[in-house]
């Protein structure tokens, strides 16, 4: 990050504010805000799902549902945001960061397997106690928008691209 802010003008200050309020706050003292920027859940939830275990056990086991996942790299979100803190006509602009397509876990046990060369089968069980499921649940993890792409000037990575480092990590 310190070597993206020496692209910065030193006359525009970068801040990060998640609380609408403490938005408003800011708004009220005169702080002029340029831009606004959401993303989406980050790729690297994926390594707390145990994707390694799938590959042994041949089995994606997952709490059910209807899940759907808009996530992208950090590096696809890096990539996005230099852009727009180097570049112009970004004032005014509110970017959705995220996949232009949601996939799901049928998706990434077929991605799993063409990985690993085995079939992996993907199910559900109700009796899965893990912290991540409620997280996601109370979350939105599945708005797109082509925002991320147009920044990029390219196509967010793929899914097969984006668990590949967790793999073999």
């Amino acid at each position: 990050m310190e070597n993206l802010l020496q692209f910065v003008p030193a006359d525009q200050i970068i801040a990060c504010v998640r609380d609408p309020e403490r938005a408003n706050d800011l708004l009220e003292k005169g702080f002029e805000i340029r831009f606004g920027v959401r993303n989406a859940l980050y790729m690297d939830f994926v390594d707390a799902l145990g994707l390694k275990e799938a590959i042994q056990s041949g089995e994606l086991i997952t709490y059910p549902g209807n899940w759907l996942f808009n996530s992208v790299t950090r590096k696809d979100l890096a990539l996005a945001m230099a852009v727009v803190l180097t570049s112009t006509g970004h004032d005014n602009q509110i970017y959705e960061l995220t996949s232009p397509r949601p996939w799901d876990f049928s998706e990434l046990v077929e991605v799993l397997s063409e990985l690993s060369g085995k079939r992996i089968v993907h199910r559900q069980d109700s009796s899965i106690q893990h912290w991540l499921y409620s997280f996601l649940s109370k979350i939105d993890t599945a708005s797109t928008s082509k925002d991320l792409e147009e920044l990029m000037g390219r196509p967010v990575s793929s899914l097969k691209e984006s668990i590949l480092p967790f793999l073999q990590a």
